[in-house]
This record gives structure tokens, C-alpha cells and sequence, in this order.
């Protein structure tokens, strides 16, 4: 009898061990090389956006927010550790596929914006892997302070910047009305008697907007709100924000008409931007305190605990969360090697480019031009029947709209007509006067680029511009490398059909290096009235003839 218990025990005992091992824990470990070796390749692209965001202050913080985000995710998973076992289901085959493609991408196109995605996602698989899906819900806080992290794409935040600050005039020219202040708004300037603001100088502090969206979501994740009520924070803090900085700009614009105070500089200006910040932040929780108060049953927190697995398998996305066959698991890591293959093959293309971007200071030692020695003679006195009636140097600050470090602008009348001549820089790549201009009020109405007569190498851009109620404006500029070749326009740069698919290549990759600044020649015709195709012909001989004369060779 003793032998017979024996025998039958053996058996059970393999057929547990033969359960235990390794179709399943096989293929999830096949998955986790997978993902570490994404890890790996994307050190090198989040170091780059790293250095990228660190050099905008509305993205300083971004750093701190994700080492924060690690720290809340380590605390809170060892107050509760996981002890289930590695398993590929269809949810981590989803986020290594999107893992994969986002990292492909930012080596194919090259694209540092698309390293942060890539590295959201991969997370998002690595939890789910080891945790599943109660894993990556315990975890939901530092996951949503990991997704704020990721920049907007596509010169989003330029925009975003720009159209925010138009908004804060907007209003503070409103206010200005009402108690009876002569001014003239446009853009984001604003013109009185005495003087004239630019919001980009009087009220910078619109690039706190970003912050105090880390502000919101930090503090909605630490008192464990859902996530539209997180969304719903965000917009009280943009809401408060635009308001506290509108304030910003009628405060500095009254007080200096009034009472003669200057608050657009110095220490004054600095303690009333955080002022002002601390401010809005304040009123958006204020505002959403009032909301838990208006709405208490609401469930404003998630400190409930998910659904259990039976309860999700049961959903009909409960097959998201079921193990897959060690062969899906084999296909789908076949895909990826090939996509990782496509990613080393042009691994070579993005590790050319430097890590560290070069100061002003350095880009400008670099270019086709010595900013120290430019003067009046840099363009002749006259040229194609125009006459160089003035010639001003402007030292740009760091706040200044349109970028560079100086502006050397020369003149040029003929008759009763005067347009302006600059040359500007220097710049790490091309630059687009668009979004320059739509910064202090203008509007674009076309845009189109165009080829040098006799040199259809040299490409430039042609911007038609508009400022109701009165004033219309034609652009002409070009940019030109260390060497004083041509750096042509982005292919989406006037073609409406293919503007997004272009422009997301262009705008979000890495920009070219041309081992040195770019710098840029722009002619300015401002006029109340129409330019007829007479004058609009003149100007662009006046252009074509002052960029060959200081970069075509034509100089005596």
C-alpha cells in the first residue's frame, strides 16, 4: 500500500511541474528582452529631449515632474509589492507594438518628440507584464505624471505660447478701456502715448502656463482624482492662468500710465510674475474645491480598487487581460526584430547629431557673417534703383519673439516708397518669420516659397501678411548657412495638401546640423494699401540683388 500512495503521487507531481513550466513564462521572457532592449535605445533619444526641454523655460520643470513621477511609483509600489507571475497578454503585445513603432520612428524620421511616447508606452507594457492590469492601476498617479511629461508635438508649443499671449492682451487691452487708458492693442503689444509693451517682455510669464499644469496634475494625482477630473483641473489652470497673466500686463501697462511706476523690469517685475502665478494656481483649486462642492457624490477620487479578473473577463474586453499562445507571443516578437533592424539601420543617421545644442554665443563665431564687424556698407548705398536712407543695430533679449541675437536693419527708399532691410541671427536651423509675425498681431494670408531668377538653388519664402483694421505687409526672407548656401524653406512650407504629413517630419525630427548658425536676410514692405504686381516685382528685385551683393560673390 505504501507503494501504490507512492506511485500515484509521482505522477500528480509532474503533471504540476509540467504545467508550471514554460510555454507561458518562456514567451514572457522573450517579451522583457524585448522591452529592455527598447529601454536601451531610447537612453540616448530621451537624453537628447531631455537637453532640448531644458533649454525652454515653459519646459524646465518637465526634469523634476519625472523624477518625481519615479519616486511616487516607487513609494507606492512597495507599500503594496505584486507577487504574480509574469504574463504576455493581448494588452502588453498593444503597448510593445506601440512601444516599437514610436522608437522606430524616432530614429527613422529622426524624431526626438517621438522618444517620449515610446518611452510611455514601453512602461506601460513593463507594468503590465509583471503586474497586469491591477499593477499599471495601482500605479495610475505616477503614469499620469509621466504622460504630462511629453511635450506637445509639431511646434504645438510655440503656437500654444503665442496664441495664449494674444489671449492675455486681449483681455488686459479690455481692462485698459474700461478705466480709460489711451492705448493701441495688436498682437501682443500694446502702444500707448508714452511707450510701447511687448507681452513678451512686460509679461513672459505666459510661459508659466505649462508649469501650473504640472502644478494641477501633481496635485490631482495626489489626492487620487479620476481622470476627467484631472482634464477638468488642467482647464481651470489654463482658464486661471490666462487670467492671472492678463491681469500681469494691465497692472504694468496702468501703473506705468498712471502713476508713472515701471514694472517691466527688475526686481518689481520679477515679484509680480509670481505674484500673479501663485495667483492663478490658487484660483484653480479654489474653483475646483467649489466644483467637490457643488458635485460631492460625483466620484471625484478613484481610491476604490478595480475590478476584480473574473469581473474583467467577463467584460467584453476581459480578452485583453487573458494570456496568449507562446506563438502569438513569437510572431509578434518576429515583427519587432524586424522593426528593430529598420531602427539600427538608421541608428546612424541620428548619432550623428550632437547631443549638446551650441550657444548663441558659439553659433554666431560660426556664421557667414561677423556679428561684430557688420555695418552700414554691408549692403551698398544704392541698389536697383533704391536709396539706404538709415542704418540701426538691435540687441535682442532672450524674450524677444523673433529669436537671434541681433538685428542689423538697413533703410531703403525709392520715391515715396521705404521698406526695411535686415539681416538677423543666428539661428541653429531655418527659420519661420510666420510665426514670428502671427506673434504681434499679424495674419498670414499666403505663404509660398520661390526660386532666385538665374538661381534656382536659392530658394526663399514669400509671406503675405495682414493686421486689421488698416495695415498689410509682403515679407521676403531667406536663410543661409556658415558657408552662405542657401538653407531652402521645409518641403510643407506652402502646400496646403501635404502640410501636415511634411511638417510633422520636419518640425518634430531632429533639425539638420550645419556646424555653425543659420543666419537670416528679410526685406519688410509695410503699407496700408494693396501692393500692386509692380511694386511686389520691385521688392523682390531689391531682395534677390541685396543677398547676391552680400552672399553671391558680387561684393567689390
Amino acid at each position: 500500500m505504501p507503494k501504490s500512495v507512492a506511485i500515484d503521487d509521482i505522477p500528480t507531481t509532474v503533471d504540476v511541474a509540467s504545467n508550471n513550466a514554460p510555454p507561458g513564462s518562456r514567451s514572457a521572457n522573450v517579451i522583457a528582452v524585448v522591452l529592455l532592449v527598447l529601454g536601451v535605445a531610447l537612453v540616448m533619444p530621451v537624453a537628447k529631449l531631455g537637453v532640448w526641454m531644458s533649454s525652454r523655460d515653459y519646459y524646465e520643470h518637465v526634469p523634476l515632474m519625472a523624477l518625481f513621477a519615479f519616486i511616487l511609483g516607487v513609494y507606492r509600489y512597495r507599500q503594496e509589492p505584486t507577487t504574480r507571475q509574469m504574463v504576455v497578454s493581448p494588452r502588453v503585445l498593444l503597448w510593445t507594438l506601440i512601444a516599437s513603432g514610436f522608437a522606430v520612428g524616432t530614429y527613422v524620421l529622426p524624431s526626438r518628440w517621438m522618444a517620449a511616447p515610446a518611452t510611455v508606452a514601453t512602461v506601460m507594457a513593463a507594468l503590465t507584464l509583471w503586474g497586469g492590469r491591477e499593477m499599471t492601476w495601482r500605479l495610475r498617479g505616477p503614469l499620469v505624471l509621466l504622460v504630462a511629461c511629453i511635450p506637445l508635438p509639431v511646434l504645438m508649443d510655440s503656437w500654444f505660447v503665442v496664441e495664449m499671449q494674444q489671449l492675455a492682451t486681449w483681455l488686459a487691452s479690455l481692462w485698459l478701456d474700461l478705466m480709460g487708458i489711451l492705448h493701441l492693442s495688436t498682437g501682443v503689444e500694446i502702444r500707448t502715448p508714452e511707450n510701447n509693451f511687448a507681452v513678451a517682455d512686460a509679461c513672459s510669464g505666459i510661459h508659466s502656463m505649462f508649469a501650473a499644469i504640472a502644478v494641477g496634475v501633481g496635485y490631482s494625482v495626489l489626492r487620487n482624482y479620476r481622470v476627467w477630473r484631472i482634464l477638468a483641473l488642467v482647464v481651470q489652470m489654463v482658464f486661471w492662468v490666462v487670467i492671472a497673466n492678463a491681469i500681469r500686463v494691465f497692472v504694468v501697462v496702468y501703473a506705468q500710465s498712471r502713476y508713472g511706476i515701471d514694472l517691466s523690469t527688475g526686481l518689481r517685475h520679477d515679484l509680480l510674475g509670481m505674484v500673479t502665478f501663485a495667483t492663478g494656481v490658487l484660483m484653480a483649486t479654489s474653483s475646483d474645491h467649489f466644483w467637490r462642492y457643488l458635485l460631492p457624490g460625483t466620484g471625484i477620487s478613484d481610491d476604490e480598487s478595480p475590478a476584480s479578473p473574473s469581473e474583467v473577463n467577463g467584460s467584453p474586453i476581459g480578452f485583453l487581460d487573458s494570456a496568449v499562445s507562446p506563438r502569438a507571443a513569437v510572431i509578434v516578437a518576429g515583427v519587432l526584430v524586424v522593426f528593430g533592424l529598420g531602427g539600427v539601420a538608421a541608428f546612424s543617421k541620428f548619432s550623428r547629431l550632437s547631443l549638446a545644442q551650441a550657444s548663441m554665443v558659439e553659433l554666431a563665431q560660426n556664421s557667414a557673417i561677423d556679428f561684430d564687424t557688420v555695418d552700414e556698407s554691408f549692403f551698398p548705398a544704392e541698389i536697383a534703383g533704391w536709396t539706404r536712407t538709415n542704418f540701426i543695430v538691435n540687441e535682442k533679449t532672450e524674450e524677444s519673439i523673433f529669436g537671434g541675437m541681433k538685428s542689423f536693419i538697413w533703410q531703403y527708399s525709392n520715391g515715396s516708397r521705404a521698406v526695411l532691410l535686415s539681416v538677423d541671427g543666428p539661428y541653429n536651423d531655418w527659420h519661420d518669420l510666420a510665426m514670428c509675425y502671427s506673434g504681434v498681431g499679424w495674419q498670414v494670408s499666403n505663404r509660398s516659397p520661390y526660386p532666385f531668377d538665374g538661381n534656382e538653388n536659392f530658394v526663399a519664402a514669400d509671406l503675405s501678411l495682414e493686421r486689421p483694421p488698416l495695415e498689410r505687409a509682403e515679407v521676403l526672407f531667406a536663410c543661409l548657412d556658415p558657408r552662405g548656401d542657401c538653407v531652402a524653406p521645409p518641403p510643407h512650407f506652402g502646400d496646403a495638401w501635404i502640410h501636415l504629413i511634411n511638417r510633422m517630419r520636419w518640425a518634430i525630427g531632429e533639425k539638420q546640423s550645419y556646424g555653425g548658425g543659420v543666419i537670416q536676410v528679410q526685406l519688410l514692405d509695410e503699407t496700408p494699401v494693396k501692393l500692386s504686381r509692380g511694386q511686389i516685382r520691385d521688392n523682390h528685385e531689391l531682395f534677390q540683388m541685396a543677398v547676391m551683393h552680400a552672399f553671391g560673390g558680387e561684393k567689390e
